[in-house]
């Protein structure tokens, strides 16, 4: 038991820290105490910034997409804007938030033919916005999801051109509202 008590009392003495360090081991043992009573406050903060992070992308990333022309939106000869592109890019430089009114034009199949559509663009964007203002136009790979107008309109008109013609129903016979006989009736 001696023995014990003794070897507890030298491992004692040798991991205490030394007279210079105490006060400093003291305010790490007091910071650390604080901080553990106080948790997980201290914590929150990163926490939410890590967990929101792959929203911020991805809503730039919808942003783009949202604000991509696509091939539909050039002319495929010369590379101009025609009347959807230009109705998407005034929608895009006016009507969108003032953060979100930046321009994507798609690649095209070759280097001359993206240069000839942000031209198109930028000079689009000139007759549109006020003098002064420059638009921010970048090339993009990525390609918006969806068909063009001529694509959903040939939908529609294929759907009601195989609508049956209105009909009214036959006067005699069948469905209606049935007569009250004064026989029947009690």
């Amino acid at each position: 038991m001696r023995r014990n008590a003794w070897l507890l009392l030298t491992l004692a003495a040798v991991a205490a820290p030394s007279p210079v360090y105490a006060g400093e081991w003291f305010s790490w043992m007091r910071r650390d105490c604080r901080r553990n009573n106080c948790w997980p406050q201290p914590f929150n903060i990163p926490d939410r910034m890590a967990v929101r992070s792959p929203f911020e992308v991805m809503i730039r990333n919808g942003w783009q997409v949202q604000n991509t022309l696509s091939d539909e939106h050039f002319d495929p000869e010369t590379g101009e804007l025609i009347g959807a592109g230009e109705l998407k890019a005034r929608d895009i430089l006016i009507e969108h938030p003032p953060g979100h009114r930046q321009i994507y034009v798609l690649r095209g199949k070759n280097p001359q033919d993206t240069a000839n559509r942000q031209r198109s663009v930028a000079e689009f964007a000139q007759r549109v916005l006020h003098p002064g203002e420059s638009p921010q136009i970048s090339e993009s790979y990525v390609r918006p999801r969806g068909w063009s107008a001529e694509y959903i309109n040939n939908i529609g008109a294929r759907y009601n051109a195989s609508a049956p013609d209105p009909r009214l129903p036959s006067a005699s016979g069948g469905g209606g509202v049935p007569s009250t006989d004064a026989s029947t009736a009690r």
